[in-house]
């Protein structure tokens, strides 16, 4: 890299030039890739989140990635999320303001009574845990 530096200083490169230098297979060859560590907390994460689900999961810099097989697997992860405020705060989906439920509901995913008070039996028997 410290050869690079130098020739653009000395030819005094435009960035189009540096490209066209970096295209070059004689120094990609030259650059050693560092690979990427990834941190052992993501990784605990990760697997903790796969067994959790049922699913591959990927856990990067400020973003999750949760895998599905079909339709119904989805629906089931879409399911979870949503019931997440019943179970654990008694609080109806569309009343809590943390949820992307009431964007469901528009998108016509959920009925805007799906997992009120009164389904509360049959919610609580979705195999969701």
């Amino acid at each position: 890299i410290l050869d690079l530096a130098n020739k653009i200083i000395n030819e005094n490169l435009n960035v189009r030039q540096v490209e066209e230098t970096t295209k070059e297979e004689e120094f990609t060859k030259k650059v050693k890739q560092t690979p990427k560590i990834k941190n052992k907390e993501y990784e605990i994460l990760e697997r903790d989140l796969a067994d959790y689900l049922g699913t591959k999961v990927k856990v990067k810099t400020k973003k999750i990635e949760i895998n599905y097989e079909n339709e119904s697997d989805l629906n089931r992860h879409l399911d979870y999320i949503h019931y997440n405020s019943m179970k654990h705060y008694h609080i109806s989906p569309k009343d809590w303001k943390y949820s992307s439920f009431a964007k469901f509901v528009n998108l016509g995913f959920y009925d805007d009574v799906w997992c009120n008070f009164e389904d509360k039996n049959l919610i609580y028997e979705l195999d969701l845990e």
